[in-house]
């Protein structure tokens, strides 16, 4: 219905510097404030859309040339033909996503869904 008679776009909120600060400081010490964290961090290094988001795996994340951390942008909206990208990392969110997967002992997705007791997927 919207297609036929139109409907404006709702715009997302930036996420700025001191919102991402506010949020990072209300992450716990806990298997799920350790991915919520991974997840803010990522999403605001990398700019990247949900799906890409989700998409990333810890395989994906390397050292780019030079020795500065990088991950691997496999497929998005921009690059259907998957000629790759590689956006630069922090140090700090590199080492959080060694932390992070040190404790899930996978190289599966980075991101992941986590139970109400604390067990993760």
């Amino acid at each position: 219905m919207h297609r036929k008679i139109g409907r404006a776009q709702q715009q997302a909120t930036t996420l700025t510097k001191p919102l991402l600060n506010r949020l990072l400081n209300n992450c716990d010490n806990n298997v799920r404030g350790l991915r919520n964290e991974a997840l803010l961090r990522l999403g605001y290094e990398t700019m990247r859309r949900r799906s890409e988001l989700c998409a990333f795996t810890f395989e994906d994340t390397c050292k780019a040339p030079g020795g500065k951390p990088a991950i691997k942008l496999n497929f998005s909206r921009t690059d259907q033909f998957r000629a790759g990208n590689f956006p630069p990392i922090s140090r700090e969110l590199f080492d959080l996503l060694e932390k992070w997967k040190s404790i899930v002992s996978d190289e599966s997705y980075i991101l992941r869904s986590i139970s109400r007791q604390g067990v993760y997927r």
